[in-house]
């Protein structure tokens, strides 16, 4: 059942190289994905988002230091108001971390859907600029088992995809 998956797939590239007349190539999704120059643009801006929240973390482990230095040097006498302070501000940081994830973990979704989005258009522009019938993504899950890596075209879709995102129309 599993082998029905990869079926299209296999059939769509053996169709593919027997017709001589179609002109088919690969890239590496992967080199793809992570050499775009918009991709790392978006990764800087995730990393600051990043950086806040970890600011926002250092934060709370400061009051919590405090109130634990402050516990420490008063008497039993007054220690539950203290305690009952140290585990809100816990209560609240573990708040706030988990709605970070989630909008953090949203976000860097949304993100990647764009960059696949753009990445999409730019391989199919740069496809049918160069007589290409097909252009096949390797991406190791084993869609596509064997390339020869002469049809391997990564580095060229790579900065055509950089060149257009920079606005530069060179091939």
């Amino acid at each position: 059942m599993r082998y029905l998956i990869f079926l299209p797939a296999l059939f769509v590239f053996l169709f593919a190289s027997c017709d001589s007349g179609n002109r088919t190539a690969y890239v590496e999704l992967y080199t793809i994905y992570n050499g775009f120059d918009y991709t790392k643009e978006i990764k800087t801006e995730l990393d600051a988002y990043k950086s806040n929240a970890e600011i926002l973390k250092q934060n709370f482990e400061k009051k919590s230091d405090s109130l634990y230095g402050l516990l420490e040097s008063r008497g039993k006498s007054s220690n539950s108001d203290i305690l009952s302070e140290i585990e809100r501000i816990k209560n609240e940081y573990a708040v706030k971390e988990n709605d970070f994830v989630n909008s953090y973990t949203a976000r860097a979704r949304q993100l990647d859907e764009l960059i696949w989005k753009r990445i999409n258009v730019l391989v199919s522009e740069y496809g049918k600029e160069n007589g290409y019938s097909y252009v096949f993504g390797a991406e190791g899950s084993g869609t596509i088992m064997y390339c020869d890596s002469n049809l391997n075209i990564t580095d060229e879709v790579l900065t055509y995809i950089n060149n257009k995102y920079q606005g530069n129309n060179e091939k």
